[in-house]
């Protein structure tokens, strides 16, 4: 006779969700409670003489072989997308700043500069780093470096923050998120830039990278780094 198997999952009878049975010959569910002498037959007939005290570990009905799925290992590769490093050219991008112009970060080739990625227009942490770019941009302009910060807020945003903070460097309007992720620089949840800098040398390469910066201190960061590099 056939012994009942346990099956690792449950049932659903519309009214009461039982354990069920499975007979390994014709893999039917029999509904009906899991006494203890079914549970023993099953370990019994099913684990290796190595483990016989072990619970059989069930697998569960959602999985996937991700070894066999393109589609999931694109998605994770588009979402996961990495970083530029130092010593790699700076991917190239056109932008609309707070003006409406359009920027491109190759028109600033052979000068340095500080494109700053940050979340949100207007917000503390935010205003605290442009204000304090802003306070040091003479100091950046006789090292030759140009200030490019970029968001994914509205040209109009960009206008109205630089109108209200007295910024006068250019603010980049990234709407469709494609310069944030080219960076690794979007949040995955909210889906703002997070707050990376990455400094580019005057042939357009990476210089020094960034991440998670602190707005209070970043500018005088930048300031040294840049001194040092350019000895």
């Amino acid at each position: 006779m056939i012994m009942p198997r346990v099956s690792p999952f449950i049932e659903n009878t519309g009214t009461s969700r039982k354990p069920g049975l499975t007979t390994p010959s014709q893999g039917a569910t029999i509904t009906g409670e899991r006494t203890p002498a079914l549970v023993a037959a099953w370990t019994e007939r099913s684990l290796p003489a190595f483990a016989p005290s072990t619970p059989p570990i069930a697998r569960p009905a959602y999985h996937i072989n991700m070894r066999k799925s393109p589609i999931l290992i694109l998605l994770a590769t588009t979402l996961f997308a990495a970083m530029p490093q130092v010593g790699q050219t700076a991917p190239d991008f056109t932008l609309p700043s707070q003006d409406g112009s359009k920027v491109s970060l190759h028109d600033f080739r052979g000068k340095w500069v500080v494109l700053y990625f940050y979340p949100k227009d207007g917000t503390s942490g935010c205003t605290l780093e442009a204000h304090n770019f802003q306070r040091d941009i003479e100091k950046y302009q006789q090292l030759n470096t140009e200030i490019v910060g970029v968001s994914v807020d509205t040209p109009d945003s960009h206008k109205d923050f630089c109108a209200k903070q007295g910024l006068h460097f250019k603010l980049l309007a990234d709407t469709e998120k494609k310069v944030s992720e080219q960076y690794d620089s979007l949040m995955m949840i909210i889906h703002y830039s997070s707050r990376n800098t990455f400094l580019i040398d005057p042939t357009g390469k990476i210089a020094k990278v960034w991440t998670g910066v602190s707005p209070a201190k970043h500018s005088e960061e930048v300031l040294s780094a840049l001194s040092t590099l350019k000895k």
